[in-house]
């Protein structure tokens, strides 16, 4: 595992910095990539999930993976709408007991 600590000092190095660069990564996006692997706030990110993450982050985005993403978040949105209705309509049934009593 590696801290984001010890992300940032690695990050400082010249030889990684030129390898990024040479599979198109940029170092900030290198950053951006540890924190959104980092799914648990903890601070920690195994090698592997990283280095793959860098290697899905090399060259441009594909009509497919953009795709993927405009699908999965219409379905959280659609979830939260839900979400949001039940929510609504229990705030809606806890007023009515209210005005009964």
């Amino acid at each position: 595992e590696i801290c984001s600590e010890e992300m940032n000092f690695f990050l400082q190095d010249r030889h990684l910095s030129n390898y990024l660069n040479t599979i198109d990564i940029q170092t900030e996006d290198a950053v951006m990539l540890f924190k959104l692997l980092d799914r648990d706030d903890s601070g920690f990110v195994s090698i592997e999930e990283f280095c793959q993450g860098c290697m899905r982050l090399k060259g441009e985005a594909k009509s497919f993976d953009i795709h993927c993403l405009i699908y999965e978040n219409e379905r959280m949105l659609q979830q939260v709408q839900e979400f949001m209705t039940r929510v609504d309509e229990g705030f809606q049934e806890v007023n009515g007991l209210f005005c009964i009593v």
